[in-house]
């Protein structure tokens, strides 16, 4: 299948990916753990690389869970996207939480469920209105920089966002489910530094 390139991150890429959303089967209807992971590896045999999940795609990230079990043995032919910054609580309403250390915590739990020792592509799912915003780009990439280089056992090798025709604002920089992304790696513990790139 004819792959693309993400922005100029170096990521090449299926022109379709799939969505790993449904098989966490929390709004899917007659949703079964066998056909979630029988799905998830005829989609890798069909030539999709990338699989897009999230820390909350499931009570108890059952979507990254699939994708780690099923897919396991073929990690480095793929791209996997996950995402942070939104959780569960005790009564299975979602919360927004974008704090440092929460980004930190949830980044662990994610390469755990995946079980993997890195992550392709890390998002912020959504705006934590709790969280302030940083006035300027570099400031997004010091808040990403910190959040993912003080983590014991990670690193982050870059920070993205999405391109814009007019100067990025804070929310698009930081807060936006589509344009905030880093590539995570549990190990070593060590920041390698960020790179500006730009994600189409």
């Amino acid at each position: 299948m004819q792959q693309r390139e993400i922005g100029r991150t170096g990521l090449m890429i299926a022109p379709v990916a799939m969505g790993c959303w449904p098989i966490a089967g929390i709004t899917s209807i007659d949703v079964t753990r066998d056909d979630s992971l029988a799905t998830l590896l005829a989609a890798a045999k069909a030539g999709i690389n990338c699989f897009d999940t999230a820390y909350c795609y499931g009570y108890d990230g059952e979507s990254e869970r699939m994708i780690g079990e099923s897919l396991g043995d073929r990690r480095r032919e793929l791209i996997i996207a996950t995402k942070c910054g939104i959780h569960w609580n005790d009564e299975r309403k979602q919360q927004r939480d974008a704090r440092p250390a929460t980004i930190r915590r949830e980044c662990e739990t994610s390469l755990a469920r995946l079980g993997t020792d890195y992550i392709d592509l890390y998002y912020l799912h959504a705006p934590d209105p709790q969280v302030p915003s940083p006035s300027r780009p570099a400031s997004s990439a010091s808040c990403w920089t910190k959040a993912s280089s003080e983590q014991s056992g990670s690193q982050t090798s870059s920070l993205s966002r999405s391109s814009r025709s007019s100067p990025p604002s804070a929310q698009s920089l930081l807060h936006s489910r589509t344009t905030t992304c880093c590539n995570a790696r549990s190990k070593p513990n060590r920041f390698r530094g960020v790179s500006r790139t730009t994600c189409l």
